[in-house]
């Protein structure tokens, strides 16, 4: 509501990302192989390694709220010293 209320998106821009959400959601969701292939490693390096594991959990949760700033940043400043 606050990025409708200030200006930066319309109300169905925030519907659209709803739905493409919920479908990206159920398409993920459908597919059996998750839950029975990756969780299970995921668990283990939880279990083995879990300093790190949190660690790079904590970074990657950072870079997503932040919506890659950083990462993007550097690319463009590699794409200007490259092309």
């Amino acid at each position: 509501m606050p990025r409708i209320y200030g200006g930066y998106h319309y109300a169905s821009d925030i519907l659209a990302g709803a739905v493409i959400g919920l479908v990206c959601f159920g398409a993920v969701n459908s597919l059996k192989f998750v839950p029975q292939k990756v969780m299970p490693c995921v668990s283990f390096l939880e279990e083995k390694y879990t300093g790190i594991f949190y660690a790079l959990a904590f970074f990657a949760s950072y870079l997503i709220v932040t919506m890659f700033g950083d990462v993007r940043a550097v690319m463009d400043s590699m794409m200007e010293y490259l092309g």
